[in-house]
């Protein structure tokens, strides 16, 4: 009896260990750790169009990921450490109903695989947040007279805010 007890006990505490935390990698890429010259070397080598818009940013346009292709995305950097990824599609390139059918599809997907992470506080009809002790997902849905798009945005949470401070403290 004490032996089911024990592994009863241990099962509790290996499940919460392996609760999915958010997404950190992508591509060949992780959050916090990845370069500059890295994401632009991968995506150079696949033959991606890469733009770098700001010092510590690149764009690159035609991305595939969660099995859809974006319009672009973009990369941001501080310290020379991958900060953020952002993916947006917008009704450039995709009608207003295949944005509406991602948002719904992404909305859901990420309200199964992460609510516990889910911070209604800030969150809003057409905009979700989910933050983990060192991840942020944001998605975005926006629609008005003219323009629709969707956007996902994953950041480093320790990162992101060291580069707000440090743009803070550059006013």
């Amino acid at each position: 009896m004490k032996r089911h007890i024990y592994l009863l006990v241990l099962l509790f505490f290996v499940n919460l260990g392996v609760s999915a935390q958010i997404q950190r990698h992508f591509f060949d890429f992780e959050l916090g750790v990845t370069s500059m010259s890295k994401v632009f070397n991968y995506f150079k080598n696949q033959g991606n169009d890469v733009y770098q818009p700001h010092n510590d940013a690149l764009m690159v346009a035609k991305v595939r990921f969660g099995g859809n292709s974006w319009g672009y995305a973009i990369f941001t950097f501080f310290n020379d450490k991958l900060v953020e990824v952002i993916f947006s599609e917008s009704d450039e390139r995709s009608s207003k109903e295949m944005i509406e059918t991602l948002w719904d599809t992404f909305n859901t997907r990420f309200y199964n695989k992460y609510s516990e992470y889910y911070d209604i506080s800030i969150s809003t009809e057409n905009t979700k947040f989910f933050f983990d002790s060192n991840t942020a997902l944001m998605i975005g849905f926006y629609n008005n007279k003219t323009e629709t798009s969707l956007m996902i945005r994953y950041y480093d949470n320790k990162l992101h805010d060291a580069k707000s401070k440090s743009e803070e403290d550059e006013l």
